[in-house]
Formats: structure tokens, C-alpha cells, sequence
């Protein structure tokens, strides 16, 4: 029987399946993250270490391989973004610069003379300052000895890649976090790299998502306990293949994942649909099917988890999400008249917090966190319906999936059906379709998830509810954030 591995390579944690062709989801696993924080602003990793909490990964999930099997791919795909350097020996040149990085921004000093609002329609991503782009300038102009010195440049993902393949490479989707890749060209943006003093030759190739790297090598299968005859198979980014493998192919679909930053994810049909309207654009099943467009609310989730340690004092993460969900479900529809705005920063929120405890119980605080997170998203999805980019239905995955409760409040508040369909191992499964690509196993993305997506379960707006939450978003959202989506 043959088996593929899907791996997403999260922002806090390495999450892998292990799948046979046939749908039976044999295993799954999951490594945390560790990241370093040497000064103000700044957020690196070990990609030696990085590694070696991949290989733990794979050998955790090919220990459930029964005797019969066989692995006969793995494809990767992630939150990327993170900046590797590696010198003539392929040893590294710094630690890996992780995307949550906030140290100086010198792009506007490197790119004197380019447009960086021009950016967006080069690489499909309007300039953030905290990607590849921003590190690599700040390199430029930092650890000049250091950055000249570097024979490859690369992703977290590529690195992975080189590990196990000895080739250096990138696909296209994955490429558009780089910001050096001309997304609609398919190449290597020229004007970028000569301000940046990179030759082409440094940097991995661009190759089609779904294409086969080759076998991996003898001393990655030591270090994996891969066989030899496993093909390593190029993923895509992390909601681009979380769509493929929740089956949110179509236009009208949207795919809501909720993690660090919550995402929403919309197949469309023409990239400059999600250029116009600033989105983030990957080439997802371009050119033969849809383009994929995604708003973001950066960083949200985090703000939620330093609310919910701010308020809760005692018991691992997981617990205080335990006790977080039941206290909300203790209060009621508009949480008796408590509202939070998590577009604040947490600075402000733990203000409004601290005035609310003296006024509010911590029931009606935590459905109004709920509440206030589903409020920002039905303002986005407003503001895109405006513009053409309709949502029929929602398909939510990631950590707050797992909580019916908040679903549910979402569905209300949306008034949108919403499908839950591989949790938090939505991108590990659409990996896993990759991989199965690559192998032959499938004939493209649809015959994939037909095969092992699985089934999902659907959850409809409360009629009663829907219209109390109308009342409300009228009231005291609609014109406040207005201006949300812009």
C-alpha cells in the first residue's frame, strides 16, 4: 500500500500526516517551534536545529508506517518567510531570520531608485517590511563581510529541500514570500536582485508546485528513516495548500484560517481581482485554474492569547483555552452588552480589559473576545462583497475550529454556512495531495482530495441569533470600521 507524507511547516509548531492513497489517515505529529530573541525586535532560529526537529517529525509519523507500506512521497509547504543564508561549505551564515522579525527596515535605503509601493503588482504581495526582502536589505547594509560571503540564499523551505535532496529549489507560491520573484513572469525579478547585489545563481529554482525534486538521499533516509525510494515533492504556502486540502477550489468559497494572523483565503479568477483590492495574491492553480487572493489580520491570534494569559492566571495554553471556551458559553448573544475591538494593539486592549473588570463578568469579556474576532471578519468579507469578491459559504480551520461554541458565533454573526474539515491539519492534508500528485497517485488537486480530504461537517447561522447580531453590527460596528478593509 502505498502512503505520502504532508508537512506544514507552521509558525509554532511542525505538524505532519502520514495518509495512504486510499483516504486512511494512519498518523499525525506535531514539533514546537523555539525561537531565539537576541534584542530588540528580533526573532531568529537555528535552521541546523530546525532541521533536526523535521527529521523527529518524519520519524515520528514513519514509525506508525505499517509493515506493508510504503512511503511513497512527502511535500512540504508552510508559513514561510524566514531568511536563510549558507556559505561555500552549505553551513550557515547567520541564524535564520524568522518572518515575525521586526528589526530596522533599510529597504527604502536599498531601494532608492525602485517604486516599493510597486511592489505589489511585481510579487503578488504589497510590501510588509518584515519578509526576505526587508532582512536581506538590512543584511546589505548591517553584515556587509557576512552577506557578500553567502553562495546561497534562500527560504526555511528550500533549506529543508537541500537537506534532503541536495538541490536547491523554491515553487512558485512559496517564491511570492521571497519577494524577488515576478509573479505573473515566473522568473527571478531582475531590478530586485541588482539591488540587492544577489545573482541568480544563488538563489534556488523556480519550479511549478507538484513537481518531483527527485528521491531523497542516503543520509537523509538515515536521518528521516525515509526509504530511498521516497520522491520529494514541491508544496505551496500555507493557505494556498490548506485550500487544497479542505477542498476550496471554486469562486464564492472562502477559506478562514485562524491562527497567528487569521486568513482569508478566495479562489478568484483573475489576479488583478486580488491586486486592486491590495490583497495578497498567490499563484495557487493558476494558469489553468483560479488564482488565490487573501486578506489578513495580522497577528489577531496573538493578541487573543496574550488576553487570555492576561486574564487567566493558572494551567498550560491548552487549559486556559479549556476554560476560556466554557466560560463564554455561559454568557449570551452580545455578551450583555460588553464590545472588544481586536483591531486595538494589546497594549490598549489590556486598558479596556482592566476597566471592563470592574463593570463586566469574565464570561461576558471572553464571548465578547469571540464575538469581536467574528465582527472583524464579517466587516472584511463586507468590504470585499463590495468589491466583487463574493463569499457563499466559509471553510474554517486552525485552532478555533476546534471550539464549536466560536463557530457558531461566526456562522451567526457572517450569516455564512461554515464547513470544518481537517482542523489544524488542513495544510499538512493538502501537502499530503501534493505529494500524491507528485507520486502519480492523483491526478491533480480535485482527484486528490476526492481521494483522502475527507468529509466535512457543516454548521448553519441561528436564525434567531443571525438577527440579534444584525442589530448589533448596525449599531456599533458598521460605521466604526468602516474603513477595516482598506
Amino acid at each position: 500500500m502505498n502512503y505520502v507524507i504532508g508537512i506544514d511547516l507552521g509558525t509554532t509548531a511542525l505538524k505532519g500526516v502520514l495518509i495512504s492513497e486510499s483516504g486512511d489517515r494512519t498518523a499525525k505529529a506535531r514539533e514546537i517551534m523555539r525561537y531565539e530573541h537576541p534584542g530588540k525586535g528580533i526573532v531568529e532560529f537555528s535552521v541546523e536545529e530546525y532541521y533536526s526537529l523535521f527529521c523527529s517529525l518524519i520519524k515520528n509519523l514513519v514509525s506508525s508506517l505499517p509493515k506493508n507500506g510504503n512511503v511513497a512521497a512527502i511535500s512540504i509547504s508552510g508559513a514561510t518567510g524566514n531568511t536563510v543564508l549558507l556559505n561555500k561549505d552549505n553551513k550557515p551564515v547567520f541564524k535564520a531570520v524568522s518572518w515575525l522579525d521586526n528589526r530596522d527596515d533599510l529597504l527604502p535605503d536599498v531601494f532608492k531608485n525602485i517604486d516599493i509601493y510597486g511592489i505589489h503588482e511585481i510579487t503578488g504581495w504589497p510590501y510588509l517590511g518584515i519578509f526576505p526582502l526587508a532582512h536581506l536589505a538590512w543584511f546589505k547594509q548591517k553584515r556587509q563581510k557576512e552577506y557578500y560571503s553567502a553562495s546561497h540564499i534562500m527560504l526555511n523551505i528550500s533549506y529543508i529541500y537541500f537537506r534532503l535532496t541536495n538541490k536547491f529549489v523554491i515553487d512558485h507560491s512559496t517564491a511570492t514570500t521571497f519577494y524577488l520573484a515576478n509573479q505573473k513572469q515566473r522568473k527571478w525579478h531582475k531590478q530586485y536582485l541588482d539591488a540587492l547585489n544577489i545573482k541568480e545563481t544563488i538563489l534556488p529554482d523556480l519550479l511549478t508546485s507538484g513537481k518531483t525534486i527527485g528521491n531523497i538521499t542516503e543520509k537523509a533516509a538515515i536521518e528521516t528513516r525515509l526509504s530511498l525510494n521516497t520522491k520529494v515533492v514541491l508544496g505551496a504556502f500555507d493557505h494556498p495548500t490548506a485550500a487544497r486540502g479542505t477542498g476550496v477550489f471554486n469562486t464564492g468559497t472562502m477559506l478562514l484560517s485562524c491562527g497567528t494572523s487569521w486568513v482569508g483565503f478566495y479562489p478568484i479568477k483573475e489576479r488583478n481581482e486580488g491586486i486592486k483590492n491590495n490583497m495578497l495574491v498567490d499563484p495557487f492553480l493558476s494558469p489553468k485554474g483560479n488564482w488565490g487572493a487573501m486578506f489578513s489580520l495580522p497577528g489577531v491570534g496573538k493578541t487573543i492569547d496574550n488576553l487570555i494569559n492576561y486574564l487567566i492566571n493558572t494551567g498550560t495554553m491548552e487549559e486556559k483555552y479549556v476554560e476560556f471556551n466554557t466560560l463564554a458559553g455561559m454568557s449570551h448573544v452580545g455578551a450583555n452588552g460588553v464590545m472588544i475591538d481586536l483591531s486595538l494593539p494589546f497594549s490598549q486592549l489590556k486598558s479596556v480589559i482592566h476597566d471592563l473588570e470592574e463593570t463586566a463578568n469574565l464570561s461576558d469579556i471572553f464571548r465578547a473576545i469571540m464575538e469581536g474576532m467574528a465582527f472583524l471578519i464579517k466587516t472584511k468579507i463586507k468590504f470585499y462583497e463590495n468589491r466583487n469578491i463574493p463569499v457563499n459559504e466559509i471553510t474554517m480551520v486552525g485552532g478555533a475550529s476546534k471550539s464549536r461554541l466560536w463557530v457558531q458565533i461566526i456562522a451567526d454573526i457572517t450569516e455564512k454556512k461554515i464547513k470544518l474539515l481537517n482542523g489544524q491539519e488542513a495544510g499538512a492534508t493538502g501537502s499530503a495531495i501534493i505529494a500524491g500528485i507528485g507520486a502519480g497517485l492523483f491526478a491533480d488537486e480535485k482527484d486528490g482530495f476526492m481521494k483522502i480530504g475527507g468529509l466535512p461537517e457543516t454548521i448553519e447561522p441561528n436564525g434567531i441569533n443571525k438577527k440579534h447580531y444584525q442589530k448589533i453590527y448596525k449599531k456599533h460596528i458598521q460605521e466604526k470600521n468602516s474603513n477595516y478593509g482598506k
